[in-house]
């Protein structure tokens, strides 16, 4: 007697030969999902009688169904919204006794989770009242009050800024926080989780030109992992403290975050922030920026903080001595960080 099996996606239909399957038994693979059906056909042959010396015969097919439960990914966040680890698991209820939940909360929850019917992708944090934003709307509701400006926010998806959408006037994108007090600036934490904001732009307004960008003003808040791009023709423009991403921020982070695009103001304009009193850490600028009076700068027009791990690539064009590839004015340290582009900045002497 001899054996070989086949297998096939149909009861009735002819199978695919496995090969080097051809004893009495099969184990089929349980790699992948679905349903495969697997027969056999079996040969005898006998040379000591007569007439015909070979039989074979198909066997029925067995139905093979492989259905295991979906992965979903737990994702842990700190209090700074500092991504811890991400836990693979399957469908059911997680709980304390495999993952210890009694200290972590859900985004928009205050009481913390001590077990969870797990049915699909789920983010826990260290603290309560983490907002999720997913959308233009959502973004744009930061602006609302002193309490969503203190915050705490992660970006869950790309969102692609609309000019008829939340959050935009005639001349583009009204900037979150609108000045620098400690109850009108972003004093919160911002994670972009490795996400981008694109299409952003704005023009001069005529009732408020300074604190200019994604963030108008942010004190003492932690903005992270977060991409900002300029919409295409379009460029952020202001009077005084422009930036790509903030404004003016004082005391607090920028990490792990990038402008691209073109930036242009009247005094402090930088590709990232116009006035940075706090410090940026591992992020870049791409694009122009040009002042048309003082404090210019690729990274930031002037600056206090600590500028590391940071470039700029592009050309930075002033009106004065305090021009930058970098940044225009430095009162703090640059570390690890370079310019590529042309600079200019030159004093205007006023005719006589």
């Amino acid at each position: 007697m001899s054996y070989q099996w086949y297998k096939t996606s149909k009861p009735d239909n002819n199978g695919e030969l496995i090969s080097g399957a051809t004893s009495s038994t099969y184990t089929p693979s349980t790699l992948g999902v679905g349903t495969v059906y697997y027969y056999a056909i079996v040969t005898n042959t006998n040379n000591n009688v007569n007439g015909s010396k070979v039989v074979s015969s198909k066997s029925s097919a067995a139905k093979i169904i492989i259905d295991i439960f979906a992965t979903h990914l737990i994702n842990f966040y700190n209090e700074n919204l500092d991504f811890i680890e991400t836990v693979s698991r399957q469908e059911g209820i997680i709980n304390p006794s495999n993952i210890k939940l009694g200290t972590w909360y859900k985004a928009n929850e205050t009481t913390s989770i001590t077990n969870h019917n797990l049915n699909g992708n789920i983010t826990f944090y260290a603290i309560s009242n983490v907002q999720e934003i997913t959308n233009q709307d959502e973004l744009a509701y930061i602006n609302i009050h002193s309490v969503t400006l203190a915050g705490k926010y992660i970006l869950l998806n790309d969102i692609v800024l609309d000019k008829n959408g939340a959050g935009f006037d005639a001349n583009g994108w009204i900037p979150i926080g609108p000045d620098n007090s400690s109850l009108s600036a972003f004093t919160g934490i911002f994670n972009g989780n490795n996400h981008k904001i694109t299409n952003l732009w704005m023009n001069y307004r005529p009732s408020s030109n300074d604190d200019v960008g994604l963030f108008g003003s942010a004190y003492n808040a932690q903005i992270k992992n977060l991409g900002v791009e300029i919409a295409k023709g379009k460029e952020v423009r202001g009077n005084w403290s422009v930036g790509g991403i903030v404004g003016r921020f004082s005391f607090g982070n920028i990490t792990n975050s990038y402008s691209i695009g073109n930036i242009s103001g009247r005094n402090h304009v930088g590709g990232i922030a116009g006035i940075a009193d706090g410090n940026i850490v591992n992020s870049y600028s791409i694009g122009n920026v040009t002042c048309s009076n003082s404090y210019t700068g690729g990274i930031a027009g002037s600056t206090s903080g600590n500028i590391v791990n940071s470039y700029s690539i592009g050309n930075v064009k002033g009106s004065d001595k305090y021009t930058g590839g970098i940044a225009g004015y430095v009162r703090g340290n640059i570390v690890n960080s370079y310019s590529i582009g042309n600079v200019r900045g030159f004093l205007v002497t006023p005719a006589a």
